[in-house]
């Protein structure tokens, strides 16, 4: 089945501070989007949502891509300050050719052998793993390993509980609009919860833990 990968890359990411969008983060000299874009090239179409600073990020992709010769196109979400990842994923739909649709975000870093995984499904889906940043969203399951409902609030948790990666997969004529992506996939639930091992970028302390985690080469620490 050939999949469009969308990648929202147009918030601020100001809890990071570091005044560059989040995807332009490097670790041990790589940023995140060329680490992402290393492991998903060969895939019919990748769509990069630009906003804050989006030429920086264009020009910084085009260059990646000199030698992954991937399949590239940019898609301009003007309202990133108003808006979250779920606008810049619904533009990156409209513009996607595929039926099946992969939307991640552009502060993620997933070990290879897991973005592997993702790129292999064919039914709808949501992604979650070990809770590891500091303000996450929650996923709940039910005893079929299916997520069914996602919690901000962090209170009065259950047991089988996962943190939600934004990583999922969706058919395009199933798109709504949303706020986060989160939003977009709850009228879809329950749904099948692929477990990976993966972080997400939002704080200097998540910066931290993911830099360990690359040098121990996306094995969990300890």
């Amino acid at each position: 089945m050939k999949k469009s990968i969308i990648i929202s890359c147009a918030g601020k990411g100001s809890r990071l501070g570091k005044g560059i969008p989040k995807c332009l983060v490097e670790i041990q000299n790589k940023t995140l989007i060329e680490r992402m874009i290393e492991n998903i090239y060969n895939e019919d179409e990748i769509i990069v949502v630009v906003g804050y600073k989006g030429q920086e990020v264009i020009d910084k992709v085009t260059e990646i891509n000199k030698k992954y010769n991937a399949n590239i196109k940019f898609v301009w979400n003007n309202d990133y300050e108003k808006t979250a990842t779920g606008a810049s994923f619904k533009l990156g739909s409209i513009e996607a050719r595929n039926e099946f649709l992969i939307a991640i975000d552009g502060d993620m870093l997933v070990s290879p052998k897991d973005t592997k995984k993702i790129l292999n499904m064919e039914e709808e889906f949501i992604c979650g793993e070990k809770v590891h940043t500091d303000k996450p969203i929650y996923i709940y399951l039910n005893d079929k390993n299916e997520g069914i409902k996602f919690d901000l609030t962090g209170e009065n948790l259950p047991k089988e509980v996962r943190e939600w990666s934004g990583i999922s997969g969706i058919y395009k004529n199933n798109v709504t609009e949303g706020w986060f992506m989160c939003d977009i996939m709850e009228p879809r639930l329950p749904l099948k919860l692929l477990e990976i091992n993966a972080r997400e970028i939002d704080t200097p302390n998540d910066l931290e833990e993911a830099t360990r985690w690359v040098k121990n080469n996306y094995d969990e620490i300890e």
